[in-house]
């Protein structure tokens, strides 16, 4: 029979291995066998949570700011993005191995923003967003009085 000390114990361990596992349902890309062959489908995100501001961050190598396109809706970010072919106009190519890239990512954000107030920065090949938190998600000190 389970004692009232090790059901706490093994929801807790419940607790961790469902975050776990979200974890890894994110960051493992959809055909596994991608990672044996060296392709991913699209650009890896890191979305973190700053205090004040959500932070997203990517690498999007060969891509300019006109290849990509970024939104908010109904709650969810989303970057979308397009490589187009590098070869100059009256050129031709003897090899390909980087060709056209698109993809599309949709983030179910941890806490409300203020779309109004989100920034976005490319600079050698990484995409930097900061998305403010709206003012309710924000966190707070509470002082303590004396009574």
């Amino acid at each position: 029979m389970l004692t009232q000390w090790n059901t706490a114990a093994l929801n807790g361990l419940r607790q961790e291995m469902d975050r776990l596992f979200q974890r890894f349902e994110y960051d493992w890309p959809a055909d596994a066998s991608a990672w044996n062959r060296g392709e991913l489908e699209g650009p890896q995100f890191l979305l973190r949570d700053a205090g004040e501001t959500l932070e997203v961050t990517a690498d999007v190598p060969g891509f300019q700011t006109e290849d990509l396109h970024i939104s908010f809706e109904q709650g969810s970010l989303i970057v979308r993005g397009e490589r187009r072919e590098a070869v100059p106009e009256g050129y031709s190519a003897h090899r390909r191995e980087r060709g056209v890239l698109r993809f599309a990512r949709a983030f179910n954000l941890p806490a409300r923003i203020d779309p109004d107030k989100i920034e976005a920065s490319l600079k050698n090949g990484v995409l930097e967003l900061r998305l403010p938190k709206a003012a309710e998600e924000r966190p707070r000190t509470i002082s303590v009085k004396a009574a």
